[in-house]
């Protein structure tokens, strides 16, 4: 197999803008559950987030809003909510199990992300 100079730039070049989301996500991250984050290095944080970009990809959510959501799911229910919880599971199966464009997979993940405020204990 031989990769061409114009697959090699374009593979850098996608990989050097998911870093910089990611890196991007870190603090909005950090800010939105400071208590859960607590202890949690960033190597492991970096790793928390690639894994859950990559499963919220399996599902067709592509945009950078709908992935920012879908974390902010992780930070609250955990990264196998997908799979963990009825709720989710429900929603994701309603769609078919994976969104074909950017506009369904923000809503897939707008829909998530109603129910999942609906599912967090009461703070009373």
């Amino acid at each position: 197999m031989i990769i061409r100079k114009e697959q090699l730039d374009a593979l850098r070049s996608a990989l050097s803008n998911e870093d910089a989301f990611v890196r991007r996500l870190v603090p909005f991250l950090r800010a939105v559950q400071p208590k859960r984050m607590q202890g949690i290095g960033d190597v492991a944080f970096h790793e928390l987030i690639l894994k859950s970009l990559e499963r919220a990809r399996s599902y067709g959510v592509q945009s950078e809003l709908g992935l920012a959501s879908w974390l902010e799911i992780v930070m609250a229910h955990g990264v196998e909510f997908d799979t963990k919880f009825p709720w989710a599971a429900a929603i994701i199966r309603d769609w078919g199990g994976k969104t074909d464009s950017l506009e369904q997979g923000n809503a897939l993940v707008a829909e998530l992300y109603d129910e999942a405020a609906t599912q967090l204990p009461s703070s009373s």
